[in-house]
């Protein structure tokens, strides 16, 4: 008896529904399957979620306040020589709106966390070329240290 070539073998297998110690499943095949999976569990299916990330996982810090994914820890001096600090400068101002004048503080914007006082203070972490900041200060208030936050 002659020996099968490994195209009549996957043919045959094919015939059979015995395909699944033929060859390996390619990439394509195990992201199908892991939709199909995930879709049988009632889960929608994103794309992070094929490099193991949950949806909870990856809008951890997606919120408003100082959960949010792009929150920065902020110290800035106002201009009464108060030191205020804080991560997420919108959750900031909004906490310590008495410090900035009532026109600084009016919430727009097409999400609605948009106002002068944010804008303005974010501006000051702008640099030259040179590494030197543009502004100094925004009505008397200085940034004293903006970092990343690691949660």
């Amino acid at each position: 008896m002659t020996e099968l070539t490994k195209s009549e073998k996957i043919s045959n297998a094919w015939k059979n529904g015995n395909y699944e110690n033929v060859h390996s499943p390619s990439a394509t095949a195990k992201r199908k399957a892991s939709i199909k999976k995930a879709r049988a569990e009632g889960r929608s299916m994103l794309p992070s979620e094929l490099y193991a990330l949950t949806k909870d996982e990856k809008y951890a810090r997606s919120g408003k306040g100082i959960k949010h994914r792009l929150a920065k820890y902020w110290k800035l001096k106002a201009p009464t020589g108060e030191i205020v600090e804080g991560i997420n400068l919108n959750e900031l101002i909004r906490q310590h709106k008495h410090l900035f004048l009532p026109d600084d503080v009016v919430w727009g914007g097409p999400a609605g966390n948009q106002c002068r006082a944010a804008c303005c203070i974010s501006q000051l972490t702008h640099k030259k070329p040179n590494g030197e900041y543009r502004r100094n200060s925004w009505k008397g208030w200085r940034l004293i240290e903006m970092r990343e936050v690691n949660n």
